[in-house]
């Protein structure tokens, strides 16, 4: 699932007094999001008021924040083959349904260990980081690697790098530079449909 932003500011919203009221009391009132950006969906909670997205924003941090799905506008809606069920505790101990990857959903503390910098909740984190984020075309992108050979090679014309890959994750990952790219052996017109969509709405 990723999502395009469409608000940068609570302020936009036009919601209930019992939201704003939980935001100043559960959240930051800073916002770090960019209008016309395109994040990438780390987990779903159904609640409170309305569904959340923990999304890598631009703060800065490590570990991704909640935000209200009423900031954005949703390009993929498609669920990551990574999530399950599993249940959401605030700072209230107030619980709701969650879709995220199975140690996240499987325990309520786990945001809680991101957020306390434990190494082994990060490491978890950042290897389905990683998964979800290759998981679907990304039409903010523009970069297709090269395919060079029907047999799943392909080329990074900017780092000269060279390597093997599978059809199974849309996005690639320069091996020397990290940058996300696309891949030439997934689906060409769903990459197509996605770059469509997001286009017209800048």
């Amino acid at each position: 699932m990723n999502v395009i932003c469409v608000f940068d500011s609570y302020k936009k919203l036009r919601l209930s007094d019992e939201f704003y009221s939980y935001v100043e009391r559960i959240t930051q009132d800073d916002i770090f999001l960019t209008e016309g950006q395109g994040y990438v969906v780390s987990a779903y909670v159904f609640g409170p008021f309305c569904p959340w997205v923990y999304i890598k924003d631009n703060s800065g941090l490590v570990y991704p924040t909640s935000y209200p799905i009423h900031l954005f506008e949703i390009q993929d809606a498609t669920i990551s083959k990574y999530w399950k069920w599993g249940a959401f505790a605030n700072r209230l101990w107030d619980e709701y349904p969650l879709l995220a990857f199975p140690e996240w959903a499987d325990d309520d503390c786990f945001h809680g260990k991101l957020f306390n910098g434990e190494k082994e909740a990060l490491s978890i984190y950042r290897k389905y980081a990683d998964w979800i984020e290759r998981e679907r075309p990304l039409p903010w992108i523009d970069k297709v690697a090269v395919s060079f050979a029907d047999d799943g090679w392909v080329y990074d014309e900017e780092t000269d790098d060279t390597w093997e890959v599978t059809g199974e994750f849309a996005m690639l990952r320069s091996p020397s530079s990290g940058e996300l790219m696309h891949n030439p052996f997934y689906k060409p017109d769903e990459l197509a449909h996605y770059q469509k969509k997001y286009k017209e709405k800048k």
